[in-house]
């Protein structure tokens, strides 16, 4: 999936500061990852990032993963 976003020059300036070649589209990609692993795993160091960084309100929304309940978790099915 394509997704568009709008962000500040300055704001991409310093997020392509992270990558090697410059590249903020690339840095952006391995933060959405790094964000999907944390979200999925609860013992994942990036959990504790996210519960930095957007509280803890969004677990409530999280069930066990059929495929691997004991390790994973998935968007609660409404």
């Amino acid at each position: 999936m394509k997704v568009t976003i709008e962000l500040p020059e300055e704001v991409l300036q310093l997020v392509a500061a992270l990558d090697e070649h410059g590249s903020a589209e690339a840095v952006l990609v391995e933060l959405a990852a790094r964000a999907a692993d944390g979200v999925c795993r609860p013992g994942a160091w990036e959990r504790q990032w996210l519960h930095q960084a957007f509280g803890d309100a969004w677990e409530e929304r999280m069930e066990p993963d059929p495929r691997a309940p004991q390790w994973r978790e998935r968007p609660r099915r409404r």
